[in-house]
């Protein structure tokens, strides 16, 4: 089975209390609690991703990655799919920095990430 992600969406229908007042707002005598249903549509076209792991990284990578230890360097191929994930709040010198954050009552209102493209390492997986 194929699923057509641009045509793919998920929809969701709830149903919610509605005061009712008749029309008479000085009369509460006849209000009611009328139901009422709306539908809720989340498309999936867009960005999409997998978690299909492919070999398709040199030898030299692969090595690097297989090791099983927190990488220095994020590998990250280009083409539809691709994804790379960044554990930001790790345990440092045995302190959560997330949990500092959050006890302390910190906003947070920008945060920025740096790529740095490894040129040698580009060329080694262009040819």
């Amino acid at each position: 089975m194929i699923l057509d992600y641009n045509n793919a969406r998920i929809k969701i229908t709830y149903e919610y209390d509605v005061y009712n007042d008749n029309n008479t707002t000085d009369d509460t005598s006849d209000d009611v609690i009328d139901k009422a249903e709306k539908d809720f549509e989340i498309l999936l076209a867009g960005n999409q991703i997998n978690l299909i792991k492919k070999g398709n990284f040199i030898q030299p990578i692969l090595d690097n990655v297989s090791l099983g230890e927190n990488l220095k360097t994020g590998y990250l191929k280009g083409g539809q799919g691709a994804m790379l994930e960044l554990d930001l709040f790790t345990e440092n010198n045995g302190v959560n920095i997330l949990d500092e954050i959050r006890s302390k009552g910190w906003l947070i209102n920008e945060a920025n990430l740096t790529v740095y493209i490894d040129q040698k390492l580009f060329v080694l997986m262009a040819a």
